[in-house]
């Protein structure tokens, strides 16, 4: 396994070769190093302020027990940022939404399509700039304006709260619902705890007698792939429960269209990380960029290094 220290933008050339071990050996090895990397993600992401990378940078620099006062910190730090925004991303986009017919049958769809992410937009801008390198959130844009159909775009660090004030400023629920038509929407996300966080949302608007949530779940993701392998019985469950569905080719299938029977009022609330693109391919990108950051300015120059830091108790 190797790392590719070169990033667009940084003039590095060199590569750290990680070692080779036995298979299991390795596989806890890496397993130890994603879960490590990823939970302080996931740490970071649970506080009230919700993703930062400045934070991000500064808990991974002291967890590798290494002191903020170092003049090598506001480098890495910068790398770090920068170089998480030089992944590529428009391949983990749906292959079913770079099929120029298929997304075009897809923005036909009666309805308005609001494609909807969470993560560090204003802190860093990381979100936002992931989004663009996908490319995809533009050509539904462009296509959508062509039928002059309309559209929406929500990239926050709390996507409901801002679904929240997009529907009270579209729905204008200040003044009562009785001047509400009623309407569905459709949620196509990777988690199923969303569908019941939009439903406690239209319960919140008081617009519960007259909006009805339609989950799909996307299931080749990181959560129904975990799910599927620790309870198979379960994911098939909540798949059948939430129509599950692994691309959104599966959406135009004539059943669940009229599952969904979607109208003019009918809003397409379309998740980024999970459903439009791949998170798996994704995180395993990004660890790759941090692998090779941390090896560029500490001297853990490969994942065994960073493995056997894990393992000395913090200082």
């Amino acid at each position: 396994m190797t790392v590719n220290t070169h990033n667009p933008g940084h003039d590095h050339t060199a590569e750290q070769s990680l070692p080779i071990a036995p298979q299991a050996e390795q596989q806890a090895m890496e397993k130890k190093v994603n879960d490590f990397l990823f939970g302080l993600q996931s740490e970071v992401e649970k506080t009230p302020e919700g993703m930062d990378y400045r934070v991000y940078a500064r808990l991974l620099w002291e967890r590798l027990g290494l002191s903020t006062d170092n003049p090598e910190f506001e480098a890495f730090r910068t790398d770090l940022i920068a170089s998480m925004k030089e992944i590529k991303m428009d391949d983990l986009v749906d292959s079913d939404l770079r099929d120029e017919d298929k997304l075009n049958k897809l923005t036909d769809l009666p309805g308005e399509i609001v494609l909807w992410t969470k993560g560090d937009a204003t802190n860093t801008g990381y979100q936002k700039t992931k989004v663009a390198r996908a490319k995809i959130y533009l050509a539904v844009k462009r296509a959508l304006k062509e039928k002059q159909k309309p559209g929406h775009v929500i990239i926050a660090q709390d996507k409901i709260a801002e679904l929240g004030k997009y529907l009270s400023e579209k729905l204008d629920t200040t003044k009562g619902t009785n001047q509400i038509k009623p309407f569905r929407i459709v949620v196509l996300e990777d988690s199923v705890k969303a569908f019941t966080e939009v439903q406690k949302l239209i319960d919140k608007l008081g617009l519960g007698d007259r909006a009805t949530v339609f989950p799909i779940w996307f299931t080749h993701t990181r959560e129904g792939q975990t799910m599927q392998q620790k309870d198979p019985a379960k994911f098939a469950t909540t798949s059948a429960q939430h129509n599950g569905v692994t691309g959104f080719g599966e959406i135009l299938a004539p059943e669940l269209l009229q599952k969904i029977s979607p109208d003019d009022h009918t809003i397409w609330l379309v998740d980024f990380d999970g459903v439009v693109s791949d998170n798996i391919g994704m995180r395993a990108r990004q660890l790759q960029a941090k692998l090779a950051v941390i090896a560029r300015h500490t001297n853990m120059k490969n994942m065994q290094d960073l493995a056997n830091r894990i393992d000395r108790p913090q200082t």
